[in-house]
């Protein structure tokens, strides 16, 4: 996917809520944020949420962002339930997976350019059978423009779904 997609991925996560610990191991395992986003959103976290003790919270926010190996481990540590078996990775992923879609539909791009980056996004994401619709060279009775409308209307219900049923 585009550097520029995966911009707008990130900030349609942001304008979502969709941030958190595992959200955030999801994203770097899948190489689209770095040590500095992660740094970042553990100083965010701490300014909303003063009273924090953690110290692998406090250890994130002062890390510095070319601290790859530390920011690697404490994130870790803070989202145990991102293993890719984990239904919790599940819901961050798809959350992952929605707001690329969503930021491919966004872009102003000609219809081959969007087909091009579906299939980009459907090699990102490790070939998901919920994407194989919508990429141009996978046999289908359906348009792949038409899949992709569908998957993101069914993803979006289900994202917000999960994100309500995590949130107290």
């Amino acid at each position: 996917m585009n550097t520029r997609i995966r911009q707008r991925a990130v900030e349609i996560l942001d304008s979502h809520e969709w941030w958190n610990w595992n959200s955030l191991k999801v994203g770097w395992d899948l190489g689209f944020i770095g040590a500095k986003d992660v740094v970042d959103f553990a100083t965010d976290f701490l300014c909303r949420h003063p009273s924090e003790e953690r110290d692998a919270v406090i250890d994130l926010a002062g890390a510095e962002a070319s601290e790859d190996k530390l920011v690697r481990q404490t994130l870790s540590m803070l989202a145990p339930g991102a293993e890719k078996s984990s239904s919790r990775s599940s819901v961050s992923r798809d959350a992952w997976l929605l707001s690329s879609l969503l930021a491919v539909r966004e872009a102003e791009l000609s219809e081959r350019e969007m087909l091009e980056q579906l299939a980009e996004i459907y090699a990102d994401f490790g070939y998901p059978e919920e994407m194989e619709d919508c990429v141009y060279y996978m046999p289908s009775d359906r348009a792949p423009i038409e899949a992709f409308r569908e998957l993101i209307a069914s993803l979006t219900t289900e994202v917000n779904n999960d994100f309500k049923e995590a949130t107290p």
